[in-house]
């Protein structure tokens, strides 16, 4: 993303009411994501390279 990362996008959204509330699925290649996800309160994440079934399965948990 151009003008600023995933970990900052996130940030950003939670502080509006109208799509804080949206689940959050992060597809990265970095390290220690569990760790990263607890304090900005996202759902899951896939790790990259991306396995396109699990990413799929990912998806319809949360948009179910």
């Amino acid at each position: 993303m151009p003008v600023m990362n995933g970990w900052q996008f996130r940030a950003e959204q939670r502080q509006d009411p109208d799509l804080s509330e949206i689940p959050v699925v992060v597809l990265s290649a970095g390290e220690h994501l569990a760790e990263q996800m607890q304090p900005l309160e996202i759902e899951d994440f896939v790790r990259k390279p991306i396995d396109l079934g699990h990413l799929l399965r990912k998806i319809e948990r949360y948009c179910a």
